[in-house]
């Protein structure tokens, strides 16, 4: 019985892994702006180009270098915490030169 139950659990493994395969990594836009719609629900985020992401809150648009954020995030992730931090916090209003291109 369990060797039938690991059989399942490696086939079904298998299977996850082949549908991963399919499909592309996520872009950096997409994993920074789903961080900045995680912390503000009604943020709306736009990618305008390759490196620069637009956020709307409240009235307040800011826009931010996402290019430079991805640089920060491979360095690691305290650093990538860090740096999406700064985007968080300019968007309270703190910290103004967190977000300039």
């Amino acid at each position: 019985m369990a060797a039938r139950c690991a059989g399942v659990l490696v086939a079904l493994a298998a299977a996850l892994l082949c549908a991963a395969c399919d499909s592309a990594p996520p872009d950096w836009n997409s994993l920074i702006s789903a961080r900045v719609r995680d912390q503000y629900p009604a943020a709306q985020v736009k990618v305008l180009d390759a490196r620069t992401l637009e956020v709307t809150l409240g009235g307040k648009v800011l826009r931010f270098d996402s290019a430079e954020i991805a640089l920060q995030c491979n360095r690691g992730p305290r650093d990538c915490d860090r740096a999406i931090d700064q985007v968080l916090l300019q968007m309270q209003g703190g910290a103004p030169e967190a977000g300039k291109p």
